[in-house]
C-alpha cells in the first residue's frame, strides 16, 4: 500500500481479498495456481478457507453447492489452462440459476502469438454459461467489476458469472493502482431484492385461483431465490391448495407436508415404488402411498450390524467418559482429570444391560455383551423362548438395568417412552444409550438427569431435533457422548442396502412381489 497525495496506492490481491470477505465469502474452491498473491492476502487479513479441488470442474460444482445451500454467491477459481474445464463446470449452474461467481487467469501480451497453450482465449467458452462474461486488464478496474460481478451474480434471475484476470496465474492481482474495496452488502446473498408486487397482479392471480375447479401451485426456482418459500407454504396452507414443485423448486416447501406432491413428473401417477434406504418410515406418508397405489419397501436388517456396533460403542464410551478425556487430552491436560470423574467411569462387565426391543439389532448385541461379562435382560411386545436373556416388563428393565439401550422403532406407543417419570424410575447412577429414534425420549427430562448425576451418562445418535439446534444443552455435557445419525453408516450397510434395492426395481419391472414390503 503506497500513500500518494490524498490517494492510496494498493495492490490488487488485497482489494479482492478484501472484498471477498466484505460480501461474506468462507469459502473459495480452487485449483492452483491462480490469484497467488490474492490467497497470501486472504491468509493474511481474513478467515476464508481455500478448498483445493481434484479438477476445475468439481471447483464449479462445489461453488454451485455452496451457492444453493448457502444463498451466497459460490467463488471458484482456475488459472488460464483450466479455464475451459471450468466453464464445462458451469452448465449446471447456468440451468440451476445458481450464483457462481469464476475467476480465471487470462491471456497476457507478452505471450501472445507465440504459440504457447495459454494464449488461446477462453472467455467465449463462458459466455452461453454466464450472466457476465468480462475480462479485468487494469488493476485500477479491480474493484468496480468485482463489485459488479456480486450484483449481476445475485439480481434477477440469479446465475454465473466470469471474470478473467490478464495474466495466466491472473498476475494482474500484484498490480499496483488507485483503488479502494467496494463492497454492496445487499449483494451478498440472494435476494438482494425484494420488490413489493403490484396490487393489480395479485388480484388477477386471485380471481384465476377462484375461478379454478382444482387450482394446484406449480412453483419453480424463483420462489427459492426470491426467498418466498415460508410465504407459498402460508398460502398453500390457507387456501389448501396442492404444491408441485420443478427441480430448481424442490425445497420451497418441505417434501413431508401435506400439501406437496413431489417434482413435476415424479408423481404418484408415474411411481410404483418408494424404497427406504433403512427401516423407518416415519418419514414416509404411508397414507398418501396407499391412496396413490404405490408399494413402500424397507430393508429391514442391512443395517443391523453396523447399528449394533455403534450401540456398543456408545455404551463403552459413556461409561469411560470417553468424550471428555478425549477433549481433556487434546486441551493438554489429559493428566489433570477432575478426580470426580475418575469416580464416575466403569465396566460393562459385572453390569446389568437392559434392552427395549428385541429385533435384530440387540439379538446381535446379546451374545457379545454376555461375553463381555454383563447381564442382559429385555422387553418387548413379546417375549423370545430362544432369547439368551430374561424378558422382563419395561418398569422392571428400568428398574434393575445399569445400561438401558433403545431399539424400537418410533410408533404413536413409543414415542416419549423415556418420559420424566421414566428416567426418575431408572437406576441412580445409570447409563441411557439411544440408537433408534429421538422422539423416544423426553431430551429436556434427559439433560436434567444428567445434570443432577441421577443418570451417571448418556450415548446418543439421534436426537429430537435433527440437526439438533447450535445451543442444545446436550453439547455442554461431559458426561455425554454424541454422534449424529450415523450408526447405519457404513460401506457395508449400503452395499448391502443397494442390494436389496437393485433387487426391488428389478422385481417392479418383472412384475414380482417386492422384498420387505411395508404398503
Amino acid at each position: 500500500m503506497t500513500n500518494i497525495g490524498h490517494n492510496t496506492k494498493r495492490m490488487g490481491a488485497e482489494v479482492v481479498a478484501e472484498m471477498l470477505a466484505g460480501y461474506g465469502v468462507t469459502h473459495v474452491f480452487m485449483v492452483p495456481a491462480v490469484l497467488r498473491r490474492s490467497f497470501v492476502e486472504m491468509e493474511r487479513r481474513t478467515k476464508i478457507a481455500r478448498v483445493h479441488c481434484h479438477g476445475e470442474k468439481s471447483a464449479a460444482y462445489m461453488a454451485d453447492g455452496y451457492a444453493r445451500a448457502s444463498g451466497k454467491p459460490g467463488i471458484c477459481m482456475a488459472q488460464v489452462i483450466g479455464a475451459l474445464n471450468l466453464a464445462a463446470g458451469l452448465r449446471d449452474a447456468h440451468l440451476a440459476h445458481s450464483p457462481v461467481i469464476a475467476m480465471t487467469g487470462g491471456r497476457d501480451p507478452k505471450t501472445k502469438f507465440r504459440k504457447v497453450y495459454q494464449e488461446i482465449d477462453d472467455v467465449p467458452a463462458f459466455e452461453p454459461v454466464t450472466k457476465f462474461n468480462a475480462t479485468i486488464d487494469e488493476a485500477a478496474r479491480i474493484p468496480d467489476m468485482l463489485r459488479q460481478a456480486f450484483r449481476v451474480a445475485t439480481s434477477g434471475a440469479p446465475g454465473p458469472v466470469h471474470l478473467q484476470f490478464r495474466g495466466n496465474e491472473g498476475q494482474l492481482d500484484l498490480e499496483e493502482a488507485e483503488m479502494e474495496a467496494l463492497v454492496e452488502a445487499q449483494f451478498a446473498h440472494v435476494p438482494p431484492f425484494r420488490p413489493e408486487p403490484e396490487a393489480a397482479h395479485v388480484k388477477a392471480a386471485l380471481e384465476l385461483l377462484q375461478k379454478a375447479e382444482r387450482p394446484i401451485f406449480v412453483v419453480g426456482g424463483g420462489v427459492r431465490a426470491s426467498g418466498a418459500g415460508r410465504e407459498l407454504v402460508a398460502l398453500a396452507e390457507a387456501l389448501q391448495i396442492p404444491v408441485a414443485t420443478s427441480l430448481n423448486g424442490k425445497d420451497c416447501i418441505p417434501g413431508t407436508h401435506p400439501l406437496s406432491i413431489g417434482v413435476v413428473g415424479s408423481s404418484f401417477g408415474f411411481q410404483e415404488l418408494i424404497q427406504k434406504i433403512g427401516v423407518g418410515v416415519n418419514t414416509i406418508d404411508l397414507d398418501a402411498a396407499r391412496r396413490g397405489g404405490v408399494a413402500v419397501c424397507n430393508m429391514p436388517g442391512t443395517n443391523s450390524q453396523a447399528v449394533a456396533e455403534l450401540a456398543l460403542m456408545l455404551m463403552l464410551a459413556a461409561l469411560r467418559r470417553a468424550s471428555y478425556f478425549d477433549g481433556l487430552i487434546r486441551r493438554g491436560d489429559g493428566w489433570r482429570p477432575d478426580a470426580a470423574a475418575l469416580d464416575n467411569v466403569g465396566e460393562i462387565a459385572g453390569r446389568t444391560v437392559g434392552l427395549v426391543g428385541f429385533g435384530a439389532i440387540p439379538q446381535r448385541l446379546t451374545p457379545v455383551l454376555r461375553g463381555l461379562g454383563a447381564k442382559v435382560i429385555y422387553t418387548a411386545r413379546n417375549s423370545r423362548p430362544a432369547a439368551e436373556a430374561e424378558f422382563v416388563t419395561l418398569d422392571a428393565l428400568l428398574g434393575q438395568s445399569d445400561i438401558v439401550s433403545l431399539h424400537c422403532p418410533a410408533t404413536p406407543e413409543t414415542i416419549s417412552m423415556i418420559s420424566r417419570a421414566a428416567i426418575a424410575r431408572m437406576k441412580p447412577g445409570s447409563v441411557l444409550v439411544n440408537t433408534a429414534r429421538g422422539e423416544l425420549v423426553d431430551e429436556a427430562a434427559l439433560i436434567d438427569a444428567l445434570r443432577s448425576g441421577h443418570l451417571r451418562a448418556a450415548g446418543l445418535d439421534v436426537f429430537g431435533r435433527e440437526p439438533p439446534a447450535a445451543d442444545n444443552p446436550l453439547f455442554k455435557l461431559s458426561n455425554v457422548v454424541l454422534t449424529p445419525h450415523i450408526g447405519w453408516l457404513t460401506p457395508e450397510t449400503l452395499a448391502r442396502s443397494m442390494t436389496v434395492a437393485f433387487e426391488n426395481c428389478r422385481r417392479v419391472a418383472a412384475g414380482e412381489a417386492l422384498l420387505h414390503r411395508v404398503v
